[in-house]
């Protein structure tokens, strides 16, 4: 299913103010298509509710130095393309060979906590380093702090150093009717509830009448059973897909 075809569907739940159902062409507003925008505001939604299986990509960031690089500066693996990451999942690094080595990926939070265990109650002393206090972390760790992702220690690499990521990203916006994704094709009734509901703030449609017509709140619980029905899809695929059980393994990337 496109793009075009959800939006006659969406359509054909409206009637206008003289009584005739409505067409796509109603939804055009002194030349603007506020269909469009909201169909895509319905995907965001979910996309912000769920990170999707089918939303993974490899993508690729460089930092430039030791202060790192924020992940808005992502582009898909192996070209220039930009990518919107909502969540990294995780960072790997070049070895020799071609290979890639998965580094440990926390939170800023965490790091601050592990350097303060290892430090423990011992004196500030400006004069000495990190280790000469006590902390012994010696493999390198990646570590995300708001939108920026650095190395520590930093001292075992040559910057600039590409890095590989794993991520959920957000899907690039529907912009024409003959467009298709993971939505359109499997979760068509969802984008069309979801999108009904908004434009129905214009159209007043959808409200309670003693003739028994359904109203936003009936739309709201259809729209959220779509969304529940794919979600619980895209977790069945996930359990299929992923061996928690295992630690994760260097990789490859031809």
């Amino acid at each position: 299913m496109t793009i075009g075809n959800i939006k006659s569907l969406i359509a054909a739940y409206f009637i206008k103010e003289d009584g005739t159902p409505a067409a796509v062409s109603d939804f055009v507003i002194d030349g603007t298509d506020i269909l469009l925008p909201a169909i895509n505001n319905a995907r965001r939604q979910a996309e912000l509710a769920y990170d999707f299986n089918f939303a993974q990509c490899d993508a690729q960031l460089i930092l430039a130095d030791v202060n790192g690089a924020s992940i808005e500066d992502a582009t898909l693996y192996g070209g220039s393309t930009a990518v919107v990451v909502k969540n990294p999942r995780s960072v790997l690094v070049p070895v020799t060979g071609g290979d890639w080595y998965p580094l440990e990926f926390i939170s800023n939070d965490a790091w601050v906590r592990r350097v303060q265990s290892q430090i423990g109650r011992r004196t500030y002393d400006s004069t000495k380093t990190l280790v000469q206090l006590g902390v012994t972390q010696t493999n390198p760790v990646a570590v995300i702090n708001g939108r920026t992702i650095v190395i520590v220690p930093s001292a075992q690499f040559t910057y600039p150093i590409t890095i590989w990521m794993n991520v959920t990203r957000f899907l690039p916006n529907y912009t024409d009717d003959s467009t298709e994704d993971f939505f359109t094709k499997y979760a068509p009734e969802y984008l069309q509830w979801r999108t009904i509901l908004d434009v129905n703030k214009k159209w007043k449609n959808f409200v309670p009448r003693t003739e028994g017509n359904i109203d936003e709140n009936a739309i709201e619980g259809f729209a959220q059973e779509a969304l529940a029905s794919l979600i619980a899809w895209d977790r069945a695929g996930e359990i299929l897909t992923n061996d928690t059980t295992q630690p994760p393994a260097t990789g490859q990337r031809k």
